[in-house]
């Protein structure tokens, strides 16, 4: 099983194959290459638009992220969430204090905290009901 055609890739983007993001630019020529290493290519966008480029049909694009994004549920969720992981921000306040500039430092840290709340508890439930898969995730953000 230690064959990369075993395993799956989870591709995490900011709207490829929509065009939104600057993704376009490399990832439409990276796939190929997914393809042939993996058995699987699923593209996991966080943002939808009306445009999008083609891609072959046997890449699963995965609008889970973007339904999470938009369920209202799912803001109840966060915010006991946001206060189970409150030892996970003080603990990076705290390892970083010296390198955090006052304002542009704090609000930079409290976003980052914010964002890795948010995807704990999607991924949470994703990967669920693939526990018997082995699975390569990466990510592309701008």
């Amino acid at each position: 099983m230690n064959n990369s055609n075993s395993k799956n890739i989870l591709l995490i983007t900011l709207s490829f194959p929509y065009d939104i993001g600057v993704e376009n630019t490399f990832l439409r020529d990276e796939i190929p290459f997914y393809q042939n290493k993996f058995k699987q290519v699923i593209i996991l966008p966080s943002q939808l638009s009306q445009t999008k480029s083609e891609i072959d049909s046997k890449i699963i694009i995965d609008k889970n992220l973007i339904e999470f994004t938009r369920a209202k549920k799912t803001y109840q969720y966060f915010s006991f969430k946001l206060l189970s992981f409150l030892g996970i921000l003080l603990s990076e306040l705290k390892i970083n204090f010296k390198k955090i500039t006052i304002y542009r430092g704090l609000k930079k840290t409290i976003k980052d905290y914010l964002l890795t709340v948010w995807y704990f508890i999607f991924f949470e439930t994703y990967f669920l009901n693939k526990k018997n898969e082995e699975w390569i995730i990466y990510t592309y953000w701008f």
